[in-house]
């Protein structure tokens, strides 16, 4: 006979069994492993927050990658919801699902909130203190963040020192030749992921004449109807001028009062930091002796490829061939998701339209990784010839849109 006392004891065992075995798995889950991470900001005024991705102790010490922001409010997880003149049916939360993928490949991965995105305009829930695009004068405050992130990771008892990486997309892509030169000469390499060549000037100027492209193409309308039909298309034209005029020192303002006047949503002073910083990114990047990574997406509206292959025709000018690997990878946008069409050129489906980061990019990533950090790769790795790193074809591309997608430029008001 089955006492009560029996039943009661074998159900507290089957209890804890439970218990015991939740706990086992949620040791080998991502989210078992994400974990807050606090470290100084770059002047030290207050504390950055983010997510650590450890994978298993097995991979203990692990190499290790650091994603910082473009531009824009970022959060940890940095959402897109579209690149330029397109916009997906759901937001992609672009570091969030990298973070994931290499975590589950034996990385570890640092990715935090930028000090423009807290609470106080309900970007993310953190304790950062309330900034305003006069706080903000110079790039330079976004790259002293990215480089404390750097050192919190290198100095994580479950990440390899000399293994850990830095990724820059689009914006800060520009931050990855003088981290690497001066300001943490340490780290074993640099990623640009849509890393622009150009001065932001330059870009804008790109930028804008795609979007005319665009509306000729798909609305058979002439520069001045776009202009007048479509208010933001006023803004971006109107912001590429502005913008050109800093990089000539034509814009109309005091001197001395550069910090103080703000031009599309950012002070003078700081357009003129970020056009600089094109300048210093490409003399840092013949200097380094760290290896480089440049991945693009052959379909990124943003910073189109051609932007990547620039990179690389520089980098081979001043003799710096074996220093770097390009990446150009089939489909992807800025948000690196797939669009897989026969034919970029002519409409398509929404349903072509891929939901998620493509994994040619975290496979891509991890492989170089790896290498560098003398890791061998499993067999069931690389196997795929469309995550190799090669550069696809150089040939031009029409970019012609359905027009359900147009939104219009994607920087917005906060360019910082």
């Amino acid at each position: 006979m089955v006492t009560m006392p029996f039943v009661r004891c074998m159900s507290s065992l089957a209890t804890y069994f439970v218990a015991l075995s939740w706990m086992l798995t949620a040791r080998t889950t991502h989210a078992s492993d994400i974990r807050t991470a606090w470290f100084p900001s770059g002047k030290g005024e207050f504390t950055m927050e983010g997510n650590l991705y450890l994978p298993s102790p097995a991979y203990w010490p692990a190499p290790g990658i650091v994603l910082v922001h473009g531009s824009g409010p970022q959060s940890r997880r940095e959402e897109m919801a579209g690149q330029l003149m397109m916009g997906w049916l759901e937001p992609i939360h672009v570091f969030e699902e990298i973070a994931l993928a290499l975590q589950a490949q034996g990385i570890a991965v640092l990715t935090y909130d930028k000090r423009t995105c807290g609470g106080f305009n309900d970007c993310s829930v953190n304790e950062y203190p309330e900034v305003t695009p006069l706080d903000i004068t110079s790039i330079e405050t976004f790259v002293d963040d990215a480089v404390q992130a750097t050192k919190y990771l290198q100095n994580h008892e479950a990440v390899k020192a000399d293994s850990v990486v830095v990724a820059g997309h689009s914006q800060s892509g520009q931050f990855i030749p003088s981290i690497l030169l001066d300001r943490n000469p340490s780290l074993m390499g640099g990623i640009m992921l849509a890393g622009p060549y150009s001065p932001i000037n330059e870009l804008l100027n790109k930028q804008n004449e795609l979007s005319v492209e665009l509306f000729d193409s798909l609305l058979d309308l002439t520069p001045k109807e776009a202009l007048v039909s479509y208010p933001l298309m006023q803004d971006a034209i109107f912001l590429s001028i502005d913008v050109n005029k800093i990089a000539n020192d034509e814009y109309n303002v005091t001197e001395g009062d550069e910090d103080n006047v703000l031009v599309g949503g950012a002070t003078v002073s700081f357009w003129q930091s970020w056009i600089e910083l094109a300048d210093i990114a490409v003399q840092d990047a013949a200097k380094i002796s760290q290896p480089l990574l440049i991945v693009n997406g052959d379909l990124d509206t943003n910073v189109p490829s051609d932007e990547a292959r620039d990179w690389a025709d520089y980098l081979d000018s001043v003799g710096a061939s074996d220093r770097y690997e390009l990446a150009i990878l089939r489909c992807l946008t800025h948000s690196f998701n797939c669009i897989d069409v026969p034919d970029f050129s002519e409409p398509f489906s929404p349903s072509a339209i891929g939901t998620n980061v493509d994994s040619q990019l975290t496979d891509t990533l991890a492989k170089w990784i790896k290498k560098h950090a003398g890791i061998p790769l499993e067999e069931t790795e690389g196997s795929s010839s469309t995550n190799s790193l090669q550069s696809t074809s150089g040939s031009s591309r029409s970019y012609i849109i359905p027009y359900t997608f147009l939104l219009g430029m994607l920087l917005g008001a906060a360019v910082w």
